[in-house]
């Protein structure tokens, strides 16, 4: 699925009906190493739910992206057009948590920066000095 494409919510929505089927399995299943494999693919996957969509945020650019793959040790071609969620299940997102929040909050703060930057500009472009 294309990250543009993804929408958090659904995810969560999905990611849910999941779990609430592998608890009950688990009834019958639990101490089964399938079963044991799949509930940590599930609780992993919804650990990293928040953590997608903080990222889904359109302060996100691709400076972003690198510093999140550089972090994680993960490296794959970044188109952000054609980047997948799969690309981004490969962050392994749920061990990182601190470090996805971090990037994000950096990134909103620079958006907020480069807009304050943009109305200084435009001040200063409409202010007029008379000189005696």
């Amino acid at each position: 699925m294309l990250w543009s494409k993804l929408d958090g919510d659904v995810l969560k929505v999905g990611a849910d009906k999941f779990d609430k089927l592998r608890k009950k399995l688990g009834n019958e299943y639990g101490g089964h190493p399938t079963y044991e494999k799949l509930s940590l693919i599930i609780k992993e996957f919804k650990d990293s739910i928040p953590l997608i969509q903080q990222l889904k945020y359109s302060q996100i650019s691709e400076r972003h992206w690198d510093k999140l793959m550089k972090n994680t040790g993960t490296d794959f071609e970044l188109n952000v057009k054609s980047l997948t969620l799969e690309n981004v299940f490969k962050l392994n997102l749920q061990n990182f948590p601190e470090m996805v929040t971090e990037i994000c909050t950096e990134a909103s703060n620079e958006a907020k920066n480069e807009i304050e930057i943009s109305n200084i500009e435009q001040v200063w472009k409409s202010t007029n000095f008379e000189l005696a």
